[in-house]
């Protein structure tokens, strides 16, 4: 759980196969936020609302009793788009995308 703001926290969570909670004030997130997929990697509270968190941790583990399906989940995210290789896919990609637009 990160009852703050997620960052990387959420990465190396996932890459354990560890689902991630946190807040849902995306304004006050890091970007990473994003690699949360609701009820499948983890779950949002509603900021400073313990009575939310604690409703959505007693939810969590009541609808989400296969564990290896949720650390699958967690590695497959990383292993498709937050590592090394994924990245340099990502930057091939723009760089191309660039010079096929660029007049030169």
């Amino acid at each position: 759980m990160s009852p703050g703001n997620v960052g990387l926290t959420a990465i190396h969570s996932f890459s354990y196969g560890t689902p991630v909670c946190t807040h849902d004030n995306f304004s006050n997130q890091m970007p990473e936020y994003e690699i949360i997929e609701e009820g499948k990697t983890g779950f949002f509270f509603k900021e400073n609302d313990i009575n939310d968190l604690t409703r959505k941790i007693e939810n969590w583990f009541r609808e989400n009793n296969d564990r290896e399906a949720v650390r699958q989940s967690c590695y497959k995210l990383i292993d498709e788009k937050y590592n090394p290789y994924g990245q340099v896919k990502v930057l091939k990609e723009i760089i191309l995308k660039y010079c096929e637009s660029s007049p030169n």
